[in-house]
């Protein structure tokens, strides 16, 4: 996995997970439909290269949360 999906990964499952106020969540939104947006304008190539870190991150993790974050990750770019 690249420094570069490692990177990505956590600040979406931040994103996903923090607890915070209505406008603090507001915000992780319009930041999350920011990050997919510009994903969406990435290669195949890119893409499953992203895929296989987000896999490879949901192996290894027990965090019921962060499995469920990774598991939005995959749903949000199979759309």
């Amino acid at each position: 996995m690249s420094a570069i999906h490692k990177a990505l990964i956590e600040a979406i499952v931040y994103l996903v997970v923090a607890e915070g106020s209505d406008d603090r969540k507001d915000d992780d939104v319009r930041a999350l439909e920011s990050v997919f947006a510009e994903l969406g304008r990435a290669t195949s190539n890119e893409l499953d290269c992203l895929f296989a870190a987000v896999r490879a991150e949901l192996k290894e993790t027990q965090n019921p949360a962060r499995v469920d974050a990774l598991e939005s990750i995959i749903d949000s770019l199979s759309d």
